[in-house]
């Protein structure tokens, strides 16, 4: 018996779980926080998109970190992007629901 399609399959499923506040930053192995390397990966992914405007996937690549960043309006922004370069992406589908449910907007994540 095979388990559904879930969101592990998009995204790490933690990253719709709510946070704990933590006055200490997480850092990776090389001493730089979570959050900052979450940032220079956006950064990339930016100058990425500048240079091929019309590649769905690197949308769906910047936001996930956006969405670990909890930074829901620019996730659905760039996954409605993806969607509108490409409209088979259940993963965009997905995740903007999610995103609009981390925001509280259950409705509109249904659409």
């Amino acid at each position: 018996m095979s388990l559904p399609v879930t969101a592990d399959r998009f995204m790490n499923p933690a990253v719709l779980a709510p946070k704990a506040k933590d006055d200490t930053a997480q850092k990776d192995e090389s001493g730089e926080s979570a959050q900052g390397t979450l940032e220079l990966l956006v950064a990339d992914l930016s100058r990425q998109i500048e240079n091929s405007p019309n590649q769905a996937r690197l949308y769906l690549e910047r936001c996930k970190n956006y969405l670990e960043l909890q930074q829901f309006d620019n996730a659905i922004e760039d996954l409605t992007k993806a969607l509108s370069l490409n409209d088979a992406l259940d993963a965009a589908y997905f995740g903007r629901g999610m995103a609009y449910g981390r925001k509280k907007e259950l409705k509109r994540g249904m659409i």
